[in-house]
This record gives C-alpha cells, sequence and structure tokens, in this order.
C-alpha cells in the first residue's frame, strides 16, 4: 500500500509543478499576452498614421518608437542572460547543499549584531530568508557586469542600425523591407538573447506597402550624409540610440528588480534545486 500512496504523491507533485510551468509560459506566451505586450505600439502606430505619415515619415517614426520602448526592456534582459550564464555553473546553483553556509553566515552576522527578533523572524521564514540570500549573491554580479553590457548592447545595436542603413541603400528594390530584415538578422546574431529578444521580437515585419520608400531614393538610407537631408533612417535612429544610451546607468532599484529576475532564471534552469535553500536549522 505504501509504494501506492508514494507513487501518488509522486504524480500529484509532478502534475502540480508541471501545471505551474505551463500557466507561467502562458502567461507570457499566449496570443492575448502578445497583443497585450504591444498594445501601446499597435495604439501608436495608429496614431501616426490618422496623422497623415506615410512611407518614409512612418519609418523613420515607427522605428524611432520601437527603440524608445524597446532598449530599456532588452537592456534588463541582456543583463539577466549574462548574470545567469555567469552563475550558472556557480556550486550552490547546482546544490542546496552548499549554499546552506551562506543563510547561515547571514543569521551569525544578525546574531553578533544582536539582532535576536530578526533572527527569530528569519528562522520562521526560511524560504523568505533564503530568497533574501540568494538575491544578495546575484546583486553583486548584476553591479559588476550593469556597465560592460549597457556598452556593448549599444554597440550591437549601433552595429546592427549601419548593417541594416547600409544594404537598404544598396538594395535595388523594396529598401525598406531590407533596412527591417538585416536589422532583425544582425541583431539576432549581436544579442545573448538573439531571436526571444524584445528587440527582435517588437521590430516591425516590413510586410505590405505601408512603409514603402521608392519614391525617396537610396539617399533615404544612407550612412554618409551631410545633415542636409530632411529625411534620413539611420541618422535618427543613431541619435536616438545616443540618448538613449546615456539612460542606461545604475540604480538601486533596477539592480534589485534584475536580481529578481535572475534568481527566477537560475531556479528554472536548476530544476528548482535552489528551492531548497534554508538555514541548516529551519
Amino acid at each position: 500500500c505504501r509504494p501506492t500512496t508514494d507513487l501518488r504523491m509522486l504524480v500529484s507533485l509532478l502534475t502540480t509543478q508541471l501545471q505551474d510551468r505551463q500557466a507561467r509560459w502562458d502567461a507570457v506566451n499566449c496570443v492575448a499576452a502578445k497583443f497585450g505586450a504591444c498594445k501601446q505600439e499597435m495604439r501608436q502606430f495608429a496614431a501616426n498614421l490618422c496623422r497623415g505619415q506615410i512611407a518614409a515619415s512612418l519609418l523613420i517614426s515607427t522605428l524611432d518608437e520601437w527603440l524608445v520602448m524597446s532598449l530599456g526592456a532588452a537592456f534588463g534582459e541582456e543583463v539577466v542572460g549574462v548574470v545567469a550564464a555567469a552563475l550558472k555553473h556557480a556550486y550552490w546553483v547546482q546544490s542546496a547543499e552548499a549554499m546552506q553556509a551562506a543563510p547561515d553566515h547571514s543569521l551569525l552576522m544578525l546574531l553578533r549584531q544582536h539582532e535576536v527578533p530578526e533572527v527569530l523572524r528569519m528562522l520562521k521564514e526560511p524560504t523568505e530568508h533564503g530568497t533574501s540570500v540568494t538575491t544578495q549573491l546575484i546583486h553583486a554580479q548584476v553591479h559588476k557586469c550593469y556597465l560592460t553590457v549597457a556598452a556593448k548592447l549599444a554597440d550591437a545595436v549601433k552595429e546592427g542600425i549601419l548593417a541594416a542603413a547600409t544594404s537598404a541603400e544598396n538594395a535595388v528594390e523594396s529598401r525598406s523591407t531590407a533596412i527591417l530584415h538585416v536589422l532583425r538578422l544582425a541583431l539576432q546574431r549581436r544579442l545573448k538573447c538573439s531571436g526571444t529578444s524584445v528587440l527582435v521580437t517588437s521590430l516591425p515585419s516590413g510586410k505590405g506597402s505601408v512603409f514603402d520608400c521608392g519614391d525617396h531614393g537610396p539617399s533615404l538610407f544612407s550612412v554618409h550624409n551631410d545633415g542636409s537631408l530632411l529625411l534620413n533612417v539611420p541618422r535618427g535612429l543613431l541619435a536616438r540610440l545616443d540618448e538613449l544610451s546615456s539612460t542606461l546607468s545604475p540604480s538601486v532599484a533596477w539592480s534589485s528588480t534584475m536580481a529578481t529576475r535572475t534568481l527566477d532564471v537560475i531556479r528554472n534552469e536548476a530544476y528548482g534545486a535552489v528551492d531548497g535553500i534554508v538555514p541548516r536549522c529551519g
């Protein structure tokens, strides 16, 4: 009878965990979630059309808004990806037992500071304590790579814009389609998140004739311009990129958010190993 009971418990546990994983995936990847994520972009695109923007002016406005709305989110994705990759081979990520020393040390430090009430509270909430300690460890890694990731992201986007603009300038036809296609491929190659990056998933497809810039000629996409052209796609994008890159500066609140997101990624990749981190006496 006991083996049957154990088997039922195992099946129940696996079912619950699989349903939880499916629910988390659906919350981000279902059709409704995808539409909700780009609702603001679709509203702005419709507003631009209603204002009479067409062809080149519409393409420039759309790409400008794409960069404004996606660069910050992409930066967060890149930081989480870099930190998770840097920590995935850490012993405490793969073994809950190896992590025991960190919560223990945390409790000892509190005892030395005579913070007995806080120690008792932590002992009553071992999961919260373990998460707090782990997040602090990740927080240090986030700060360590912050500026490096910001610089690499800006360089990757700049190189992608230049490569895409050059391709469009040299194209015989469908230049607007060419710049969007090459930009998408360039970002996929250069970004750690590749095709899943918000910069890639939110980039307009360029299908149809709504962005058709055939009447403007190749100068619209020229990367070598003296500023005399009223409309120029790469010039506006690069100027906006410089402006936005300066805002990617460290902040305590942002770093804490990134540490929490990284912990979620590590927990998923470690199949819950770090969920077992608790004080030895917990």
